[in-house]
């Protein structure tokens, strides 16, 4: 006998129950003698999403498993303690809300390639995600880096104060549409933007004349704000986040890049990390703590000397005093590398460096 089961929606933890009762069922079959030639129990996938919105939805997955009388019991107690794994201490990722946001989209792709459940955690700010990594939730997803703007500096910040390590990283399309609730443009006066998505909309803002910008957390706040507001209230949000029959005006494409991407990053707690050599990039802060003449110089040349690739530089202000800053360095390769690593060595003997791992470059997949 074939059991498939799709449970699409899940809205409490009472739908476990459920679950459980139908596996007790298979009881039944044995009662009643069923017989069965061996067969294999296989669970092609389990992927389990609860979503912290207005609804709570879950996703699970179990497609076409195959239960025999010998060995059922095992079997059974093993897929058991499977769904009760994934109801009660299933691991969690934190990211920025509310539900709708990039980063909940580059949370959902990174975990459509994970065997491993997680329950995702939305959080109002970007602030808040990252200092709740290793606390409330076991890692978490955040954008970086812009293909236009740049890195996102608050981002970099926390990097440095917290104990954060990089396993991962998406890189993800990114498209926006203005939507207003009048017909004439003319007549807004309020408009609201996330503060990422402002510089990557700028040559658009310029064209809108007297109208006042109110900066939000999230791109789906931004949407929230402008549901249900005034007639001469608009927004800039996410391409496809919205019900385009909703608004009086839509204009998509408002980017000022038609192939505009952002980075982002999966980070845990460094004690979380699980260890893995095959990562083709690698991230680390080289600290201000004693600046001195030729300080960056020298950290170049140690990778230039071993033409290691260097695929970015950023720096940061220490907030100590004027001239001084921490700086960011992306590079090709993995730290266990031994050129990497007497790269890393040389540098370490006169700086103190903060390396935030080695991980897969991402690559763009529309």
């Amino acid at each position: 006998m074939i059991f498939i089961v799709d449970l699409f929606v899940l809205q409490s933890e009472e739908n476990y129950m459920n679950i459980l009762i139908y596996l007790e069922n298979i009881n039944y079959m044995k009662e009643k003698k069923v017989h069965r030639e061996d067969a294999k129990l296989g669970v092609s996938r389990i992927h389990l999403l609860k979503r912290w919105t207005l609804s709570l939805v879950s996703y699970i997955l179990i497609a076409q498993f195959r239960l025999g009388l010998r060995q059922k019991y095992k079997k059974y107690i093993i897929l058991k303690k499977n769904f009760n794994y994934c109801g009660k201490n299933m691991k969690k990722v934190a990211t920025l809300g509310p539900s709708g946001t990039f980063s909940e989209m580059a949370t959902l792709r990174y975990l459509d390639t994970q065997d491993t459940p997680f329950e995702i955690t939305l959080f109002r700010s970007i602030k808040h995600a990252l200092n709740e990594i290793g606390e409330s939730c076991d890692i978490g997803i955040l954008p970086i880096e812009n293909f236009s703007e740049g890195f996102i500096s608050l981002v970099l910040d926390e990097l440095i104060e917290l104990d954060l390590v990089i396993m991962d990283e998406i890189v993800l399309p990114i498209e926006f549409s203005f939507i207003a609730n009048t017909p004439n443009i003319e007549d807004v006066k309020k408009l609201y933007v996330q503060f990422v998505a402002k510089g990557q909309c700028f040559e658009f803002l310029q064209t809108l004349a007297n109208i006042n910008v109110e900066t939000t957390e999230s791109n789906i706040e931004s949407l929230h704000k402008v549901m249900g507001a005034e007639a001469d209230v608009a927004a800039i949000v996410p391409a496809n986040s919205f019900d385009a029959s909703a608004f009086s005006t839509v204009v998509n494409k408002v980017n000022d890049y038609e192939n505009n991407q952002t980075r982002f990053l999966v980070l845990t707690r460094s004690s979380n990390k699980p260890q893995q050599d095959y990562g083709d990039r690698t991230t680390i802060i080289v600290l201000d703590d004693d600046d001195r003449p030729g300080l960056l110089g020298d950290v170049l040349l140690s990778f230039s000397k071993r033409q290691i690739n260097l695929t970015s530089i950023m720096s940061r202000p220490t907030r100590k005093a004027f001239g001084k800053y921490h700086f960011f360095i992306d590079f090709d390769g993995n730290q266990h590398e031994p050129m990497v690593a007497d790269a890393l060595n040389e540098i370490k003997l006169n700086n103190n460096v903060k390396i935030l791992g080695s991980y897969k470059r991402a690559k763009l997949n529309n």
